[in-house]
C-alpha cells in the first residue's frame, strides 16, 4: 500500500476535527506541576461517517480497510475543501537563476508530507516575490516531498512562496470498522476515526 491511495468515498458531514498534542504531566507532593511534551508535532484527528452509501460504495470502502490491514497503513485523505486543506504562503527558498526546482516547505525534511491534491478546482498557486507565477506542481511518493517547478529560473534574490492544496496522510485510529446496512441497497460506515501521520512515520 502507498501514500498515493485516496480514501475512495468523501465522508459524511458534519466532519469534526481534533488538533493533537501528546503531554505528560506530574503533579508531585511540592504542588509545582511539570511537563513533558512526547510529540515535537501537533497532528490532526479526524471524526468521521459516511451514509447513504450504496451496496458498490460499502464494499468499495471495506475492501479498503482490509487492504489497508485497518490501523498498520498509510493513506491519502482529502479533507472538505474549507477545512484545513489549504496552506497559505509555505517557503520554497530563493532563487539564483539557475534552479528551477524548489521543495515546498523549504526543506528536505519537512515534519508532514505536503502532498498535493493536482486535481479539478485545485488551488495550488506559486508566487515569486508575493506575484502569482506560472509553474508546475508535483508530489515525489517516494521520496516524500512535493516540489514546485518554474520556467525558466527565477532570478536570483526572487523569494519563492507558495499556497497548496493537501491531502493529509493518515491511518485509521482503530484495527475495525462498523458498517451497517440501513435498508436493502443502503448501508453505512459508523463513527471511524483517522489520525495524520508525520513524514518520519511513512513506510
Amino acid at each position: 500500500m502507498a501514500v498515493s491511495d485516496v480514501l475512495p468515498i468523501d465522508p459524511s458531514f458534519p466532519v469534526v476535527e481534533r488538533l493533537v498534542q501528546k503531554v505528560l504531566t506530574s503533579d508531585p507532593d511540592s504542588g509545582q506541576e511539570q511537563r513533558k511534551l512526547k510529540w515535537q508535532n501537533p497532528k490532526r484527528l479526524w471524526k468521521l461517517r459516511t451514509e447513504n452509501m450504496t451496496n458498490a460504495e460499502m464494499d468499495a470502502l471495506r475492501a479498503f480497510f482490509i487492504a489497508r490491514r485497518f490501523a498498520f497503513d498509510v493513506f491519502s485523505f482529502l479533507p472538505p475543501k474549507n477545512l484545513d486543506r489549504l496552506v497559505t504562503g509555505l517557503a520554497c527558498g530563493t532563487g539564483d537563476g539557475l534552479t528551477t526546482v524548489f521543495t515546498i516547505g523549504n526543506s528536505a525534511t519537512p515534519p508532514y508530507y505536503y502532498r498535493l491534491f493536482t486535481g479539478a478546482g485545485t488551488r495550488n498557486q506559486a508566487y515569486k516575490d508575493g506575484s502569482p507565477s506560472a509553474a508546475a506542481f508535483a508530489n515525489d511518493d517516494v521520496n516524500l516531498i512535493s516540489t514546485v517547478t518554474f520556467s525558466p529560473a527565477p532570478a536570483n534574490g526572487v523569494v519563492i512562496t507558495v499556497d497548496i492544496d493537501r491531502y493529509l496522510i493518515c491511518r485509521l485510529v482503530e484495527s475495525q470498522a462498523v458498517l451497517t446496512l440501513e435498508h436493502y441497497g443502503i448501508g453505512s460506515v459508523d463513527d471511524y476515526e483517522i489520525i495524520e501521520v508525520l513524514r518520519s512515520s511513512i513506510t
